[in-house]
């Protein structure tokens, strides 16, 4: 697997809200059909938001019909908005999809 479309609940503390972007990177599927995948990233600022780091990881495993589940986990999220520094998390997400789908 090489390209992840991820979303999370995060909780600022004063603030909750969803937390969504894509990455891209190696992610192999192992001889069990399992797979992870860990990354502590530096994101482009956007319109609102500067300075954004993150730490994530997700895993999963395959079953011979291409069916996939594992869980996703936003361990960090911090960025500056309008002045002001925020530090977020979520917790552990089951996620399950199709291949190809």
């Amino acid at each position: 697997m090489t390209t992840y479309r991820l979303s999370a609940a995060v909780d600022c503390g004063s603030e909750t809200g969803t937390f969504s972007f894509v990455t891209f990177g190696p992610g192999p599927i192992q001889a069990d059909l399992m797979f992870s995948r860990a990354a502590d990233e530096t994101r482009p600022d956007q319109t609102d938001l500067r300075n954004i780091t993150l730490s994530w990881e997700i895993s999963g495993k395959f079953d011979a019909k291409g069916n996939v589940a594992g869980t996703f986990f936003l361990k960090r999220l911090s960025f500056d908005a309008n002045g002001t520094h925020s530090d977020c998390a979520s917790r552990p997400t089951a996620w399950q999809a199709k291949l190809g789908a």
